[in-house]
């Protein structure tokens, strides 16, 4: 495949996503995270939240998926389909990025009758 296009680009909700994977790495180091000394409701605190951080990157990824399906931006960048497309661009194994990209189908959908696509309510759920 080319090169993927935008890579670098200065969108807000890119520039929003980098800065917060940023804060989190020089907050907590991945490879050392550890909650020992938490207390249980510091524990399940930790779990609801990063839960909430998980579905809002989803539905932003979603989001995003559907808009480079809608511009068919697989073909533009060489790529077989937009899961293939995902697979190359997040190093990920096909059967997630057939996840990701079935998601955002089946969220992001052409509406024929006016020739132009919609967001459905599904994506405020899933950020929920």
């Amino acid at each position: 495949m080319s090169d993927q296009p935008h890579v670098g680009a200065a969108h807000p909700v890119a520039q929003l996503c980098h800065w917060f994977a940023d804060r989190l790495d020089e907050l907590v180091d991945p490879g050392s995270l550890t909650l020992w000394a938490a207390s249980d409701h510091e524990v399940a605190d930790v779990v609801k939240a990063a839960e909430r951080v998980i579905r809002r990157a989803a539905a932003v990824q979603t989001v995003a998926v559907g808009e480079a399906t809608r511009r068919d931006l697989a073909k533009t960048v060489g790529a077989t389909s937009t899961t293939a497309w995902v697979a190359d661009l997040l190093t990920a194994r096909r059967a997630k990025a057939r996840q990701i990209a079935d998601l955002a189908d089946t969220i992001i959908c052409p509406t024929k009758a006016k020739g132009h696509w919609t967001t459905t309510g599904a994506v405020l759920q899933l950020a929920g």
